[in-house]
């Protein structure tokens, strides 16, 4: 029972932030706190949350999108609403569940369309509703509008507004700062400027970015009107201004990473919701019905449609992990970006085992042109960059010639052409060219090709499932193919002929002057041998914590001594992570094979998980003593709070802090087998390019799992012992 009271006091406060696009409990509370200004429609919202959630609930709907807000923020507007409008009476009162469910409804419509084209739906559940209710409110005489009085606030509000008013006309700009206020406000239906003080002070505290963001979109707005001698009064009387504000945090921060490319195409976007907003003005003030949101939901969702033609601009990018925070969306994005690069969704490897040579790679002159420029041809050659021993008229003199070829990524076989013999060396077969060949499904619009199989090597068949490293065929020298080698590439349609696209190749080793250099989501190079990463048994087996696995810390130095249990839970998302029942923490993490690494922290910075989430950071699975892992950390994982919210405001043009992370693979008792490695990791906080905090870090693995790691900073040393 408290269990189901906690997700429906969470489902209350949410469905407030949400409307901010936020999901932080206390903004939301301080977002309720402002409807409650007027108590009528304070108390309305509120009908219109808990009658959905009630509705919901006795439905089975997702009790997680409940708690979120997602389904309760559009009935808590439409009620809102129209308590704003009309007078709270008997008839009203039964009218908002009506309303709230209403609105609910339309939301469920609305999600299933837009869903299908990767679009939200915004507020457009609330203005369809709310539009309903006021056209069928005129045939209904128990319903009375009211003209908006002070009647209802609370305490000594209207006196507070009118102080507040007397100070801000002594500021200068004074008026345009009454309007940014009254425009904020009007996001709640309160078209005044205390209301719009206290929403400005929690978006100072819940996102520096938005704040600027809400700024930046007002003032582009304003002047534009300005300019261009606009009518203010529907601005100013029509709650007009806040679609300004509330497109540009959307648009700018929200479903886009908040960047100057994003920044730019506000001032391109906030006009054309000027526009929008003065032509539905001239329409709807015929028919009587008020624009609310309207201009902000066209302007957005005509953005966002515009974004999926071209989502890798380089000039903008669409987040792709809501976390409900443009500080947050950023940092992430930063994260993103220096581990995969722009590609997050499928992990594709090298298709063969060990040390090859890129013979043909992009746009190569030979094969690689036009439509089909992004493959790779593979082969091994001597330390004479011949491919072939003895004479080399024999397809066995070759070396890569009859060696496995492998599954580069979980997929299903969708195509097989089997029984093109091979050529004998110095012939090609240009009719056949692909040669013998496997295309495999890895998701949608992405498919792998490897061609020149050798003629019946194939294992496998059509709807066969694979997994990386399965071994699907061998090397031949199979149609246009002059001697053995592989060709590879990734392509969007299943088809022999179909063009190639651009996709990395996510974890290889690359040899440069007699070194390996890890290389992670990146694209090998014509003329670089590249080789395929061998993972350590001992790293494997000790980070591998399936759900349902335990592990006990124990720490014991001058200063404390503790006993932690640790247990690995996987969430409604499928997301793994570590929770620790002594201080209510979780590190989420991510174990593809190859690399381990945390994405998340969640709870307290004192506990000996934390430690552990920037110990093993980002560690590779193999033991490669010359290799050097770097990482971003996210700014708040080193930083204290105050640096980091001033940093917030700049964060979108330019930064001047940054959190890294460093590992290194100091020692082995058998390179090649090891029972027992140590790795040393650093995490370092960078002001100005200057060091103001660093955490190194010594891990030891023994008998297949980490036995201990070691904290030590400036001040400080602490053991960590595991057990289990």
């Amino acid at each position: 029972m408290r269990h189901s009271i906690g997700h429906v006091v969470q489902g209350i406060f949410r469905s407030y932030a949400q409307v901010m696009f936020s999901r932080d409990v206390v903004f939301g509370g301080l977002l309720m706190v402002v409807t409650f200004l007027d108590w009528q429609m304070g108390l309305a919202g509120l009908v219109g949350i808990l009658t959905t959630q009630l509705f919901a609930s006795l439905l089975h709907y997702n009790l997680s999108s409940l708690q979120e807000g997602i389904y309760t923020y559009g009935p808590l507007m439409s009620c809102i609403s129209a308590a704003s409008l009309y007078e709270l009476n008997f008839s009203l009162w039964v009218m908002l569940p009506v309303l709230s469910l209403m609105t609910f409804i339309i939301s469920l419509f609305l999600k299933r369309i837009l869903d299908k084209h990767y679009l939200p739906y915004l507020s457009l559940p609330f203005l369809l509703a709310i539009w309903l209710f006021l056209l069928g409110a005129q045939n209904f005489s128990s319903l009375h509008l009211q003209p908006k009085t002070h009647a209802s606030y609370v305490f000594n509000t209207a006196n507070l507004i009118v102080h507040l008013n007397e100070n801000i006309l002594k500021i200068p700009y004074a008026n345009v700062l009454l309007l940014y206020l009254r425009s904020l406000g009007a996001i709640f239906f309160n078209y005044n400027e205390l209301a719009g003080a206290v929403i400005f002070v929690g978006l100072v505290c819940f996102s520096r970015i938005a704040t600027v963001l809400s700024i930046y979109g007002f003032l582009l707005g304003y002047t534009f009107y300005r300019f261009f001698e606009g009518d203010f009064t529907p601005l100013v009387y029509s709650y007009i201004g806040f679609n300004f504000i509330i497109t540009s945090i959307a648009i700018g921060g929200f479903f886009l990473i908040p960047t100057r490319g994003s920044f730019i195409l506000l001032a391109v976007i906030i006009p054309i919701t000027a526009l929008i907003t003065a032509a539905a003005h001239s329409l709807f003030s015929t028919i009587q019905l008020p624009l609310y949101s309207l201009p902000f939901n066209i302007a957005t969702l005509w953005t966002l449609a515009l974004v999926q033609l071209h989502p890798q601009s380089g000039f903008i990018f669409p987040v792709i992990k809501q976390e409900y925070s443009p500080e947050m969306n950023y940092d992430k994005h930063l994260i993103r970006q220096a581990r995969f690069g722009s590609h997050t969704f499928y992990r594709i490897l090298l298709p063969f085992w060990g040390k090859w040579f890129v013979s043909q790679g992009h746009d190569g002159a030979i094969t690689h042109r036009d439509e089909w420029k992004y493959a790779w041809d593979f082969d091994i050659r001597d330390q004479e960059g011949k491919t072939y021993k003895h004479p080399g008229r024999e397809l066995n003199d070759y070396y890569c010639f009859n060696l496995p070829v492998v599954a580069p990524s979980y997929g299903t076989v969708v195509h097989i052409v089997d029984g093109i013999p091979d050529n004998e060396i110095g012939e090609v077969n240009t009719l056949l060219n692909w040669g013998n060949t496997i295309i495999i499904k890895h998701g949608e619009y992405l498919y792998s090709k490897i061609c020149h199989l050798r003629a019946g090597s194939i294992r496998v068949k059509n709807g066969d499932f694979v997994t990386p490293g399965q071994i699907i065929a061998h090397c031949g020298n199979s149609g246009r193919s002059p001697e053995p080698h592989i060709h590879f590439q990734l392509q969007a349609t299943p088809y022999i002929g179909s063009k190639t696209i651009a996709y990395p190749i996510s974890y290889y080793l690359q040899h440069t002057n007699g070194q390996r250099v890890l290389q992670t989501f990146s694209y090998p190079k014509e003329n670089e041998w590249v080789e395929t990463i061998h993972t350590c048994p001992l790293l494997k087996h000790a980070f591998h914590l399936p759900p349902g696995k335990t592990l006990t810390v124990y720490c014991n130095d001058h200063h404390h001594k503790l006993k932690q249990k640790w247990e690995v839970f996987t969430d409604a998302y499928n997301q793994t992570y570590l929770y620790c029942h002594e201080s209510n923490s979780s590190a989420y993490f991510v174990n593809d094979g190859i690399m381990f690494y945390f994405t998340d922290y969640l709870g307290d910075k004192n506990a000996a998980l934390y430690h552990f989430y920037l110990a093993a950071y980002r560690v590779l699975l193999g033991y490669y003593p010359t290799i050097v892992i770097h990482d971003r950390l996210l700014l708040g994982d080193l930083f204290p709070s105050y640096i980091k919210v001033v940093h917030d405001f700049t964060m979108p043009f330019f930064q001047y802090t940054s959190a890294h992370y460093q590992l290194r693979y100091v020692y082995a008792d058998n390179e090649h087998e090891p029972q027992s490695i140590t790795i040393r990791a650093s995490c370092e906080a960078l002001l100005l390019n200057k060091v103001i905090r660093r955490k190194n870090y010594t891990m030891h693995f023994a008998n297949e799992s980490i036995t201990h790691f070691i904290l030590e900073t400036a001040q400080s040393k602490c053991v960590y012992q595991f057990c289990g």
